[in-house]
């Protein structure tokens, strides 16, 4: 199994800095640097049999808010990943694939906000671009609040223009880029039950064309290496509901689930409990999650195969698996000579049935001026 970008980036982005860059403030620079370390062993190696799956991330980034006026503004982001991956490197050093051992990931984003604290609109525009995928894309959504603000809808549709490079085995060389697109839809509501309770609930359907195989994945068919093949067409939906229940002022109590399918035949639930408790004056919080998963198994799933077939993979992402995640997260609002700092500390350990379970470590801390 290879390191991928959304597995990279969203375990940057579990952070959760994006949620809370801009509160109030009209104009607003932030700084924010994001690490994550994680130990891990086991699943199904493209080329060696090691089965480690080390990987290191780093995250500068830079967020921007300027205000036009009370109720519209503009703003931007700009990120700079580095990662290195033993996946990646056992691939490069079995192949020509010339990944130097490190990948690097720029990106960044434009957009302009018109809030009435009621209701409001979003508009985005973004790019980012790697050595083996690139992609150019724009956001829309917006929200309302109803029933004086006890319930609240919101949407979003994201179009993504995406150019991804696979590495052909048997010519050992990269190919060319190849196209890869997709189309995001998210409909999130919440509810205010009592003075204590709040629910959450909403449904994603994403549909992705065009190349959609993994950039370095191979299979193995009686003992040749090659390029693993997947179907070029995926519909994937996916409904949750969370129930927020606070205890008493300091403490609170999360319980949620997500049911997700696709046009594959590939279904997944997803239970996860969490207790929080604020500290400090509401300065801090800790939050501890446990998180339950299970999975179907894709049917064009093989750890290895006899013959040729229509649609392979051995990428173990695919197979019938159940895991189990806990850990926790430290948050902490503070001031550093005289400006606004955050600082927010994670850590989690993640095993699942099919022989992969590693140890996470995530670091950020954000200045805003």
């Amino acid at each position: 199994m290879v390191v991928t970008k959304k597995y990279l980036i969203a375990a940057v982005f579990l952070i959760v800095w994006v949620e809370q860059v801009f509160a109030e403030t009209a104009n607003k620079v932030k700084i924010i640097y994001n690490a994550v370390s994680q130990k891990g062993s086991g699943g199904y190696q493209v080329i060696d049999e090691s089965q480690d799956q080390d990987i290191v991330v780093q995250e500068p980034m830079l967020l921007l808010q300027v205000g036009l006026d009370e109720d519209i503004f503009m703003h931007g982001m700009f990120a700079y990943d580095t990662w290195t991956s033993a996946s990646d490197k056992a691939f490069d050093d079995a192949t020509s694939a010339s990944l130097l051992h490190r990948q690097e990931r720029e990106s960044f984003n434009l957009g302009v906000t018109w809030d009435k604290k009621t209701h409001g609109l979003s508009f985005t525009l973004g790019q980012s671009s790697e050595w083996d995928y690139k992609s150019n894309y724009f956001s829309v959504g917006g929200y309302h609040n109803f029933a004086q603000d006890n319930f609240s809808i919101a949407f979003n549709y994201s179009f993504y223009d995406d150019q991804t490079k696979l590495f052909d085995v048997s010519e050992d060389e990269t190919k060319d880029f190849e196209s890869k697109k997709t189309e995001a839809m998210a409909f999130d509501m919440s509810q205010i039950l009592t003075p204590t309770d709040l629910l959450l609930f909403g449904h994603h359907v994403i549909t992705q064309t065009g190349t959609l195989e993994g950039t370095l994945n191979t299979i193995n068919i009686n003992g040749t290496r090659t390029e693993e093949i997947l179907p070029n067409f995926k519909l994937r939906q996916a409904s949750y509901v969370k129930w927020i229940h606070s205890l008493d002022e300091e403490q609170a109590l999360h319980l949620s689930y997500r049911s997700y399918n696709d046009s594959w035949a590939i279904n997944s639930q997803t239970f996860e409990i969490s207790y929080l408790k604020s500290l400090m004056d509401d300065e801090a919080y800790i939050e501890v999650f446990f998180r339950h998963y299970t999975q179907s198994q894709y049917s064009n799933f093989e750890t290895s195969f006899d013959s040729s077939q229509e649609f392979m993979t051995s990428d173990a992402d695919y197979e019938k698996l159940s895991s189990n995640q806990i850990g926790f997260f430290y948050n902490q609002e503070m001031e550093v000579f005289d400006y606004e700092a955050q600082f927010v500390l994670g850590v989690s350990h993640y095993e699942r049935d099919n022989n992969l379970s590693y140890d996470t470590a995530q670091i950020s801390f954000g200045v805003s001026f």
